[in-house]
């Protein structure tokens, strides 16, 4: 993910968490978003307000959190790219899903997107079965 969005590693994370909550409710609240990230509610609704004013989510004080047309859309491709690493992890490699989905998190969020583009283009090799033959 291209910081061109404007969005800190930590903003996208928590763009990605909202995104995922909305999934399996209707309405998200800050409590939950910082139950999910582990951190304090002042934390989590500094998060919120910051996105709300680069315009990804809509957010009322004390009301409930909602994704834009735009933090949506960036939200579906996060989510998009981390289900493609977190599959290889675990069809490839044998990796657990939980700890595949926790690893991968972390990896979007803090690998350079040059280094993802890299790993994302070794991985159509794998699937290809091309790898070996381009080593050594």
């Amino acid at each position: 993910m291209k910081k061109k969005e404007g969005l800190t590693h930590s903003l996208l994370k928590y763009l990605r968490c909202i995104y995922l909550i909305s999934l399996k409710r209707k309405v998200v609240r800050i409590k939950e978003i910082a139950e999910r990230n582990g951190v304090s509610t002042s934390a989590a609704t500094q998060a919120v307000k910051e996105l709300a004013k680069k315009g990804y989510v809509l957010h009322e004080h004390y009301g409930f959190v909602e994704l834009t047309e735009k933090g949506e859309k960036l939200a579906k491709e996060l989510f998009k790219m981390s289900q493609y690493y977190i599959d290889f992890f675990v069809e490839y490699m044998d990796v657990p899903r939980e700890i595949a989905e926790e690893d991968v998190c972390k990896m979007i969020h803090y690998f350079n997107p040059k280094t993802l583009e890299k790993f994302r283009a070794f991985i159509e090799k794998v699937k290809k079965g091309n790898v070996l033959s381009e080593v050594g």
